[in-house]
C-alpha cells in the first residue's frame, strides 16, 4: 500500500470519531451559552414564601395547643377553663400571623429603616405581646391553679419526659442511655411558646 493510500484509510478510520467529538462539543456549546444565572426571587415570591412561613407558625400553635390538652387528661372540671385559655391563645396566634404576613420586608421597602424605624417597630411589637400578655395570663392562672401537682409538672418539665420516652422507643426497658438533662422541649430553654411553663 502506497503512503498516499495509507494516508487515506487512517482519515477514513478518524473521521468518525472527529465527527461526534464535534458533535459533543457542539451539544454542550449551547448548554453553557444558555446556563442560567441564579434565580433571584421576586417581591412577589417573597411575600407568598413570608405568608406562608406565618401560615405554618399558626398552625404549630394550634398543634402544640391540641398536644398539651392531650397529655395533661383534663378532668371535666379542668376542660372549661382550658378551653377558655386555648381561645385566648388562638386569638393570640391569628394576630401574629396577620401581623407578620403584613410586616413590610425591609429590603423589599423603597429605602433601608433608619435606627429610629428598626426601634419604633420593636416598640410597636413589645406594646402588642404586653397587650397579649395582659389578656392570657389572668385565664392561664385560673387554669393552671386547678391542675393536679402531676400535671404542672409534665407542663413545667416537658423535657424530662419526652428524654424518658425517646429512651424507651430506642433501648427498651432497663437499657442504658447517656440521657441530656437540657429542657429544649416545647416551652423549655430556647423553645418557649407559652405552653411549657407556669404563668410568670
Amino acid at each position: 500500500m502506497t503512503k498516499i493510500a495509507l494516508l487515506a484509510a487512517l482519515a477514513l478510520c478518524a473521521a468518525p470519531q472527529l465527527m461526534i467529538a464535534a458533535d459533543a462539543q457542539t451539544a454542550r456549546a449551547p448548554a453553557t451559552a444558555n446556563a442560567r444565572a441564579p434565580h433571584v426571587p421576586s417581591a412577589a415570591e417573597m411575600a407568598a414564601q413570608r405568608k406562608q412561613i406565618c401560615q405554618d407558625g399558626y398552625a404549630h400553635a394550634i398543634g402544640d395547643l391540641a398536644y398539651l390538652e392531650a397529655r395533661l387528661n383534663l378532668t371535666p372540671a379542668q376542660q372549661p377553663l382550658f378551653d377558655h385559655w386555648k381561645s385566648v391563645k388562638i386569638e393570640i396566634a391569628r394576630r401574629d400571623m396577620a401581623d407578620c404576613t403584613t410586616r413590610e420586608i425591609p429590603r423589599l421597602a423603597d429605602k433601608p429603616p433608619t435606627l429610629l424605624d428598626s426601634m419604633a417597630r420593636e416598640q410597636e411589637t413589645l406594646k402588642h405581646r404586653l397587650a397579649d400578655l395582659d389578656a392570657e395570663i389572668p385565664v392561664l392562672g385560673a387554669f393552671y391553679n386547678v391542675l393536679t401537682q402531676a400535671q404542672k409538672d409534665a407542663w413545667d418539665h416537658p423535657g424530662q419526659q419526652a428524654m424518658m420516652m425517646s429512651r424507651f422507643r430506642n433501648f427498651g426497658p432497663g437499657m442504658p442511655q447517656r440521657m441530656n438533662h437540657s429542657d429544649d422541649g416545647p416551652g423549655g430553654p430556647g423553645g418557649n411558646n407559652g405552653l411549657g411553663g407556669p404563668p410568670p
